[in-house]
């Protein structure tokens, strides 16, 4: 403002320096630098200004995929920025990534941080929301996939792609299973002894980091650390939690609703023949799978998957908050999977739900692939 007032600055210059500042980000390799714009500030007001215009210009000329850019959405945001960030959605980037500040707010609150402070919040890599400069939260440091915990039960703790054998809390069922019921809560069971596994699995890495690989750059960056002596990784700065991510959740909703009616409405196969085929990836099963795919999906108003989805996510979030970890803060939960699905599809085998062996699983908390026919507004 001074220099524009001074002459000393043209506007237009102080663009090119934005969109300069954007292609250094977009120039490091795997950096998953994210640009957090607009939201509340301390006194509840929307706060934005010129360089919230102007990030939001510089994507919308450059058309990188770096840096990410978010834009914290409330309903008093100002209409013509409002306006300037549906003009660079409408380009298809994907920018920029929408968060609804109310409810992003809410979540930091209930990790216990105060009100006033929560509303500074900034994404880290793709969208997890984190206190700049106070937090270290290990956000992609761990993922459960839900259809491998289904696939297991349904192989008697072994995987049928790997041959390995993985610790069910309940193995020997399958063949006692009599109604839907029954093996909706059992599969309830396994998924959060998963993550019982999973939170013990974060201490054992939670050890080792600042032992093994302490960041001292990241460290002295965050409040807290130096007057401890301490790590980000060992508890140094003010807000530490620990993340256990969700992949595969519309697979396995998908999947509940076609065991429940070949296998217990209508009675046309076991637990175990159906997993015969599946492990077989549907030769010779194809008219089957072409039925299986029909069968209502998750993320399209359908109340049966949508229901079981909503169910599972909410037991998996409340045990999952039942942890805390060794650097003494809660455990959180992650429903984005950054590419992940892919990976962790490669290592799945065929599922109830139609999906062939080896293929993507659902992409964050999106329906499965091809499954979402209704369109957005019943997605979201």
């Amino acid at each position: 403002e001074r220099d524009l007032a001074a002459g000393i600055l043209a506007r237009e210059e102080a663009q090119e320096l934005i969109e300069a500042l954007w292609i250094k980000f977009g120039g490091t390799p795997m950096s998953f630098q994210h640009i957090t714009l607009g939201g509340l500030d301390r006194h509840g007001r929307y706060a934005a200004n010129d360089l919230t215009y102007m990030g939001l210009r510089a994507t919308k000329r450059l058309r990188m995929d770096q840096p990410l850019v978010g834009l914290r959405w409330h309903p008093s945001i100002p209409d013509d920025l409002w306006e300037e960030a549906q003009e660079l959605i409408r380009l298809g980037t994907g920018f920029p990534a929408l968060f609804n500040d109310e409810k992003c707010i809410e979540a930091k609150v209930r990790q216990g941080i105060p009100w006033e402070e929560a509303v500074d919040y900034g994404i880290v890599g793709c969208v997890e929301m984190s206190m700049p400069g106070r937090e270290f939260a290990h956000t992609e440091a761990f993922r459960i996939n839900w259809l491998k915990v289904l696939e297991l039960m349904l192989n008697r703790g072994t995987c049928p792609l790997s041959g390995e054998t993985f610790g069910l809390l309940e193995p020997g069922r399958l063949d006692t299973v009599r109604t839907f019921d029954e093996f909706r809560d059992w599969y309830e069971r396994e998924l959060l002894h998963a993550v019982d596994i999973g939170a013990a699995a974060m201490d054992i890495i939670d050890e080792d980091y600042p032992r093994y690989k302490p960041t001292p750059f990241a460290s002295v960056t965050c409040d807290g650390c130096l007057e401890k002596g301490k790590d980000v990784s060992d508890g140094g700065t003010v807000w530490n939690f620990s993340t256990i991510n969700a992949t595969g959740q519309a697979n396995v909703a998908d999947a509940l609703v076609a065991i429940k009616r070949l296998v217990f409405d209508d009675r046309r196969m076991t637990l175990t023949e159906l997993a015969a085929i599946l492990r077989q990836d549907f030769a010779g099963f194809e008219g089957l799978r072409e039925e299986v795919l029909r069968y209502p999906k998750y993320g399209n108003d359908a109340p049966e998957p949508d229901t079981l989805c909503a169910e599972l996510v909410k037991a998996f979030c409340e045990r999952v908050a039942a942890h805390t970890n060794r650097r003494g803060g809660p455990f959180q939960v992650g429903l984005f999977t950054a590419g992940w699905h892919g990976v962790l599809g490669e290592l799945t085998g065929a599922s109830p739900d139609g999906r062939r062996a080896r293929s993507a699983l659902c992409s964050g908390a999106s329906a499965a692939q091809g499954a979402d026919g209704t369109g957005p507004t019943a997605l979201v």
